[in-house]
């Protein structure tokens, strides 16, 4: 599973460049890096795919804001998808 239990996805929009970024909610400063890093790892050392090639699926991630509010740590992440690992898998 991609994301933790601790952490709520509240809206997924796409850019005009391609590029993705996901808001939500979680604990902590530290749970929204780890989040980060998982995203990084992804089908490389975290959850690989066996039906796809041991790269990178999510690129160039980076956490665009952090604020913590009433015991919650919002944020926000944005990330491109490796479109050339995924279509390895269509082969």
């Amino acid at each position: 599973k991609a994301v933790p239990d601790n952490v709520s996805i509240t809206s997924i929009a796409l850019t005009d460049k391609g590029a993705f970024t996901i808001s939500g909610t979680t604990g902590s400063f530290a749970d929204v890096s780890r989040f980060a890093s998982s995203l990084e790892q992804y089908n490389v050392d975290f959850l690989p795919q066996p039906e796809l090639s041991r790269e990178a699926v999510f690129k160039n991630v980076a956490i665009l804001s952090v604020n913590k509010s009433e015991g919650k740590t919002s944020f926000s992440i944005t990330f491109d998808v490796n479109k050339d690992v995924l279509k390895g898998q269509r082969k």
